[in-house]
């Protein structure tokens, strides 16, 4: 009996159900900029971002809800978005953001 093509994927493709953070089963080293995940911070809020850089002991990201830009220290995140960040190699940010109007790189 074949799978119907509009049904689920089998199992072994389904990402683990208890995954805590987007991208978490990702080898971080092997992660290439810019990526989306969701983050949360050190007392438990969620936010949407686009990951454009990071460096030592900060990222840079873009909030999805409004399209703003920041640097954020990686202490102000939760433990895993920390040990998550920490393994991933730093690069610097040196790409354009067309839809903020307030992006000082244009």
């Amino acid at each position: 009996m074949q799978a119907s093509l509009g049904g689920p994927p089998p199992p072994s493709d389904r990402l683990p159900a208890k995954s805590k953070e987007p991208g978490e089963q990702v080898d971080p080293g092997a992660q290439s900029f810019p990526f989306e995940r969701k983050l949360i911070d050190s007392k438990g809020r969620e936010m949407a971002a686009k990951i454009s850089g990071k460096t030592d002991g900060e990222i840079t990201m873009i909030r999805l809800s409004d399209k703003k830009r920041f640097v954020l220290p990686l202490e102000k995140l939760s433990d895993d978005g920390r040990e998550f960040f920490r393994r991933i190699p730093d690069r610097e940010n040196n790409q354009k953001n067309p839809d903020d109007p307030s992006d000082p790189s244009e």
